[in-house]
């Protein structure tokens, strides 16, 4: 397959390969790619009705008094603490 790119996005691509983050153009393409994949997928409705139904099941536990206190900060200082 061939793909012609704009100037701009050819000269984003070179970038990219100048910087070291990738090997070739070929790279960079690729992971484009892979990232509009990833996106795409999240957008697919069906995926967010389980995050919602997710969501709403972590409130109703909260609601219920069902859940424990969580500090971020208390448990990278636990875990910190134990290297």
């Amino acid at each position: 397959m061939t793909i012609t790119l704009s100037p701009e996005s050819a000269r984003l691509v070179q970038e990219k390969v100048a910087s070291g983050l990738f090997d070739s153009p070929d790279d960079v393409v690729r992971e484009a790619i892979d990232r509009m994949d990833v996106e795409f997928e999240f957008d697919d409705g069906a995926k967010l009705e389980r995050l919602k139904a997710e969501l709403a099941e972590g409130f109703a536990d909260v609601d219920a008094g069902t859940c424990v206190p969580f500090s971020t900060r208390e448990y990278i200082a636990e875990w910190k603490s134990r290297k």
